[in-house]
């Protein structure tokens, strides 16, 4: 289910996007094909993932300095930080290596991953009024942790759109 990613791997287009205009329910397709379902809490902070029949759980925790986990059966698999509240970059490790995720731009609808220095790929928003997002990262890189970080993804949009709007 978890295999480290390569650097120079192909990369797979994963896109994620809501089953209906109001629903929490968000499918992932590659090439077509459902590869994973996500429903997310109405707040955000929580959610729920089947990939390859297996049930994982999302979770994020703080306000400032966030940190979003996926369990399977309770058990942290992978957990992404922000260990500063003053910047919006993002880390975790996978597999022994540091990956970091972060805004292309500050006014950018996109994010960067990158290891070791290296970019890897990224994670659109599908469009300007879209709730959805075009996660592109090595094929080597887990279906559940490319999900994991499109969620992450949506979920801090949403938060500056509502921070913009409040």
């Amino acid at each position: 289910m978890f295999g480290a990613p390569s650097l120079t791997a192909r990369r797979a287009m994963i896109e994620l996007r809501k089953k209906g205009i109001f629903s929490n329910e968000y499918v992932a397709t590659a090439d077509g094909v459902v590869v994973a379902e996500l429903n997310r809490s109405v707040w955000g902070t929580r959610g729920e993932m089947t990939v390859q029949g297996h049930r994982l759980k999302l979770e994020k925790q703080g306000v400032f300095k966030n940190t979003f986990t996926l369990k399977y059966d309770d058990t942290p698999i992978l957990e992404v930080r922000q260990p500063s509240s003053f910047r919006s970059r993002l880390f975790f490790t996978h597999e022994g290596r540091e990956f970091e995720m972060r805004n292309k731009a500050w006014y950018s609808q996109t994010m960067i991953v990158q290891a070791d220095g290296i970019g890897l790929g990224s994670i659109r928003r599908t469009g300007m009024l879209s709730n959805g997002a075009v996660i592109e990262l090595p094929a080597s890189l887990p279906v559940a942790v490319q999900v994991l970080l499109g969620w992450i993804a949506i979920a801090r949009w949403d938060e500056a759109a509502a921070a913009a709007s409040g």
